[in-house]
């Protein structure tokens, strides 16, 4: 009966060390400048002087255009984890984003980098308005106090070089959002146990070719809530060591009574 009871203390404390899986949904539900769980930035190459981040005419949608475009766009995103325990061991980091396209052109890939210059800012302001202390832009990280070691984010300095994952996307024109899911769970272990800052990440078009076509993009605050990107992020908490030893010393003392009744 001594032997059966510490059997099953020990298996209790063993499960205990990985159960309470956490799931967390991250996904702003909440208008502009209400909510700070996801902030956006646009990086427009060639325009420097007026904000191209929130657009309620568009639904707040960006338009992404490949490197090869005269004018390449891309888009910055960050999520904050900042309820996630910093000693909470990631399962699981999935990034969803919703995309449609506009125009003709071949089939192409987006990418998700980390950014690593440092932090940038949404900032203030309206669509279309001039940049502010605060803003993104194409050459800035934050206007006129920290810019990007080349523009768009493009600098080795400025973002991880290898990409976290590739979405190839083939061109449906009309075909309406389509969702896609980028697995982050490497980048999320490090941002959650502090070994990197979260600056979030750029999310850029390799190729779009030198056309009109482009990637339609719903930023956090899209009009329609379920197409707005999210996180979702699953995590276990491990149980403190002495536990785990603790456990070991009751399969321990469990064995040593099963030798000495034999």
């Amino acid at each position: 009966m001594r032997i059966a009871l510490l059997l099953t203390l020990a298996l209790v404390f063993v499960l205990g060390t990985v159960a309470g899986a956490t799931q967390v949904v991250i996904r702003d539900t909440l208008a502009k400048g209400v909510s700070t769980s996801v902030q956006d930035g646009y990086m427009r190459s060639g325009s420097e002087v007026n904000l191209h981040n929130y657009n309620p005419a568009e639904g707040t949608e960006v338009r992404l255009f490949g490197d090869t475009n005269a004018a390449p766009r891309r888009m910055l995103q960050w999520f904050d984890l900042s309820s996630i325990p910093t000693n909470a061991t990631i399962t699981s980091a999935t990034y969803s984003v919703w995309i449609d396209d506009v125009g003709t052109i071949a089939t192409t890939a987006l990418q998700l980098r980390r950014i690593t210059a440092g932090p940038w800012g949404e900032g203030p302001g309206a669509w279309n308005t001039p940049l502010q202390a605060g803003n993104p832009s194409w050459t800035w990280r934050i206007y006129n106090t920290a810019a990007w070691q080349a523009g768009g984010a493009g600098g080795v300095n400025d973002t991880d070089q290898t990409p976290a994952g590739v979405i190839n996307f083939n061109w449906l024109t009309g075909s309406g959002y389509i969702k896609h899911d980028v697995g982050v769970t490497s980048w999320v272990q490090a941002w959650v146990n502090g070994s990197v800052d979260n600056f979030g990440f750029v999310f850029k078009a390799l190729d779009t070719g030198t056309g009109s076509g482009y990637y339609k993009v719903p930023q956090s605050e899209q009009l329609d809530v379920l197409v707005r990107p999210m996180l979702t992020v699953d995590y276990v908490i491990p149980e403190p060591s002495s536990l785990l030893a603790f456990a070991t010393g009751l399969i321990g003392l469990a064995g040593m009574a099963i030798r000495r009744k034999r």
